[in-house]
């Protein structure tokens, strides 16, 4: 059996003490982290965690540009904003080099969330949680407006994932 541990190891980009990722290597199976950021904590967490492969826990909201714009909190004032952080997310991730480690140990990532979160009144999702109606009044799921384009950037960068042995720009020609 496969043992992930627990849903994020630290948070808010910052990596757990040295001790906690070396317990890992020997408890876990993957590794499940939140968002690290810069070069310097993912070096870190490859050198503490060793070889366990890593799976990141990735999330953006662009409240002014979704059905939750009433809702001011901005991280992304655009989909298409949030879309190009999750693409330029999956490439830094695809081309970590562990340049201190030699370890190459992303397997995977989660996104945060499938559906916008209307409890916390934030895009988060994949998918709107908007409501209309139809020319003859009848609720419908859809969006009031256009609100712009996440998903073609989300499907390109996991496209070009899926790759894998091709360059970025090999696969966009």
């Amino acid at each position: 059996m496969l043992y992930v541990g627990p849903t994020t190891e630290r948070t808010w980009g910052t990596p757990s003490r040295p001790q906690v990722l070396n317990a890992a290597r020997e408890f876990v199976d993957v590794l499940r982290i939140s968002r690290a950021g810069r070069q310097d904590r993912l070096d870190f967490i490859a050198k503490h965690a060793g070889k366990v492969p890593i799976v990141i826990c990735l999330g953006a909201f662009a409240n002014p540009g979704s059905s939750m714009y009433r809702y001011n909190k901005p991280w992304f004032s655009t989909q298409a904003e949030r879309g190009r952080y999750y693409d330029k997310t999956v490439a830094e991730l695809l081309n970590f080099n562990g340049s201190k480690t030699g370890i190459h140990p992303f397997v995977g990532l989660q996104w945060w969330e499938f559906a916008d979160n209307w409890r916390e009144k934030m895009s988060w999702g994949l998918v709107a949680l908007s409501v209309g109606k139809d020319p003859w009044g009848c609720p419908t799921l859809g969006e009031e407006r256009d609100y712009g384009d996440f998903l073609t950037p989300v499907r390109r960068a996991n496209f070009i994932s899926s790759l894998g042995y091709l360059s970025r720009e090999t696969a966009t020609q």
